[in-house]
């Protein structure tokens, strides 16, 4: 007989030197777990610590510049990982505070509900091909700046005012 899985949602808050995490399981309201280093192996010891038998890890971040590489990491794990656009994120009319355990738990608490709408991730491939275009069209816009700047401004020309005649 199969037994029934229970699901823990985890809200991830992600930045370049830590990751906020807050857990949400499907009884009561998203707990704050704690913060960890911002590097894969920090990851996958959370993992290890979360791991529980006849239980599953789905995990939930907002997209940044760290995050493809994160959920392609968790999704090479064989988990279920979702990126989600900040402006997507549904959010209450005055709720103006914002700190990183904030955001996981509000992260974690709407991927159970499932109110959240994921972005496509890209592949490795597909993320080189952007960034070269993008390294290219600095250079463009680098070599636009340097020869406009060399240039004398002209100056608007004053309007005279016309005497009666």
């Amino acid at each position: 007989m199969k037994t029934a899985q229970t699901i823990l949602h985890v809200g991830l808050d992600v930045h370049k030197e830590s990751i906020a995490v807050a857990l949400a399981g499907s009884d009561g309201s998203p707990l704050r777990y704690g913060t960890i280093a911002g590097h894969l192996q920090a990851m996958d010891k959370l993992i290890n610590k979360l791991q529980k038998p006849g239980q599953e890890l789905r995990f939930c971040h907002e997209a940044g510049p760290f995050g493809f590489v994160l959920c392609r990491h968790l999704r090479r794990q064989g988990y279920l990982c979702e990126v989600v656009a900040p402006s997507l994120i549904p959010k209450r009319a005055g709720d103006r505070i914002k700190t990183d355990y904030r955001d996981a738990e509000q992260l974690a608490r709407l991927f159970r509900a499932g109110e959240l709408t994921p972005v496509r991730v890209p592949d490795e491939s597909d993320e080189a091909v952007r960034q070269i275009a993008w390294k290219a069209q600095q250079r463009l816009y680098a070599r636009q700046r340097s020869s406009n700047g060399n240039r004398p401004r002209r100056r608007p020309r004053a309007h005279k005012k016309r005497r009666p005649t």
